[in-house]
């Protein structure tokens, strides 16, 4: 997994979701043809579980000015990342879940 730029600092679990599913795509776990529409936020426990990020409503605008039409966040976060309009938000509380979504649609 890169995190590049390496000069640019990065700090918090919120990058947990993403690389998650990243993974998950590489090793053909699952397949998901425009994952690049999706914004992906969230920590992942160990158990699969997603947890609330703080700093939710900023990601999200950042997403939607990056041009990201779908976002997919912590359940736990949904109410908040819901205040941003004209931008698609989903909110799981698990990541087993999620990938279901993603394999059924796609």
């Amino acid at each position: 997994i890169s995190l590049a730029p390496s000069d640019m600092k990065k700090c918090g679990p919120h990058f947990d979701l993403a690389m998650a599913i990243g993974v998950l795509q590489q090793e053909n776990c699952i397949r998901v043809n425009n994952l690049h529409e999706y914004g992906l936020i969230g920590e992942l426990a160990l158990n699969g579980s997603l947890r609330a990020c703080r700093g939710i409503l900023p990601m999200i605008i950042t997403a939607q000015k990056n041009g990201y039409k779908k976002v997919i966040v912590p359940k736990e976060n949904l109410q908040e990342a819901r205040l941003v309009h004209n931008i698609e938000i989903y909110g799981f509380d698990n990541l087993m879940y999620l990938c279901e979504l993603l394999k059924s649609n796609y």
